[in-house]
């Protein structure tokens, strides 16, 4: 169990630097806003991101269950936060279609996405991410995604 003291002694000296302030708060049970019911999720989708994103939120996640043939990477949107939406992006095929919101079959692992801010970031790279295996990824939309370069960008070892 993490303690509230323990929170404020790691947030506290980030908060000294200016434009930062944790709070400690306690969770409440609300109604469930996703399930993850399409075929080519489950019970084992995960590693989950959500980011606002200018006039949307962005849900990615990993589409993955007894029925989904693999894993893939998936992208919902919603305008509020609670009503969600599986846009078809028509990027990658299932079961015969491309209906469906797999933005991926490659980066499913641990992708984690984010949007530049930096105003001088080439449009073709507004958007980021990281893969669990330390693949670099850009993307001028957060929904077709290229390899910043074939080598890992970390090496964990």
């Amino acid at each position: 169990m993490i303690t509230s003291t323990q929170i404020e002694a790691f947030f506290h000296p980030l908060a000294d630097q200016g434009g930062f302030s944790a709070a400690v708060l306690v969770a409440e049970k609300g109604e469930v806003v996703f399930e993850f019911n399409a075929p080519w999720e489950g019970s084992s989708s995960a590693y989950f991101t959500v980011m606002k994103d200018v006039d949307r939120y962005r849900l990615y996640y990993r589409g993955s269950g007894p029925s989904s043939k693999g894993e893939h990477t998936c992208c919902a949107e919603s305008k509020d936060g609670i009503t969600w939406k599986r846009p078809a992006y028509g990027i990658v095929e299932f079961n015969g279609s491309r209906d469906n919101n797999i933005i991926s079959n490659y980066l499913a692992h641990n992708f984690m996405p984010f949007r530049d801010p930096n105003p001088e970031a080439p449009e073709e790279e507004r958007y980021k991410a990281l893969t669990g295996g330390y693949t670099g990824m850009v993307s001028p939309d957060g929904i077709h995604w290229k390899r910043i370069q074939e080598k890992q960008i970390i090496d964990p070892f």
